[in-house]
């Protein structure tokens, strides 16, 4: 049936909103007459074609009381889904439901609470400045620090006769153990290194 705003009352308080809603008693017989023609092609009853057993009896097998909760809670469902839709409301907490008044076959309303988003409007005239940060310094000698890590890693290791020089890799064995070290004056292992030949035997120091 069509929907009749009329039957509709909302209240806000914030971003808590009430809709109170009354649905007409032609809808409740409509609701009522569906679910009835779904029990007749679900529920067997000797002697009747599905679809052709009487109220009475569809009622006596499913039991009254289970038939108009049923009936109640399809048009609880269906009248705030299309409320929701209706006034463009998107709850974003599931709506508590109260039944304010139902009367079998007569009348039906109910409220429904929910949170939604909060309102609010952005100036037409309205200035957002951002600071630029200050272009970051980069020190000569931080720059030649990486061209010379790409360059040793892009390098093809050679062996050599002479002695380690700067930035040479030695292959350092200790018992059955190859480790990798750099001969460097940067650092206290590396600056050991400095000036060894290979097969030569050193004593490094922490």
């Amino acid at each position: 049936m069509a929907f009749d705003v009329e039957n509709i009352q909302v209240k806000r308080e914030g971003t808590l909103v009430s809709i109170e809603i009354k649905v007409p008693k032609d809808a409740i017989r409509e609701k009522e007459e569906e679910v009835l023609r779904l029990l007749g092609q679900e529920l067997k009853i000797p002697g009747f074609r599905p679809g052709k057993a009487p109220k009475h009896l569809l009622l006596r097998r499913y039991g009254e009381e289970n038939f108009w909760e049923e009936v109640r809670e399809n048009l609880i469902q269906d009248w705030l889904n299309r409320t929701l839709k209706e006034l463009d409301l998107h709850p974003l907490t599931t709506p508590k439901v109260k039944t304010l008044e139902f009367v079998k076959g007569e009348a039906l309303s109910f409220q429904a609470e929910f949170e939604i988003l909060p309102e609010f409007t952005i100036p037409e005239d309205l200035k957002i400045s951002v600071e630029e940060p200050p272009p970051a310094e980069v020190r000569e000698e931080e720059v030649e620090g990486v061209l010379n890590d790409l360059r040793r890693e892009a390098a093809t290791l050679v062996p050599k006769d002479t002695a380690a020089e700067e930035g040479d890799i030695v292959h350092i064995k200790r018992g059955e153990h190859i480790w990798e070290g750099q001969a460097t004056a940067s650092k206290p292992i590396g600056k050991q290194l400095l000036g060894v030949k290979a097969g030569t035997r050193v004593v490094l120091s922490d």
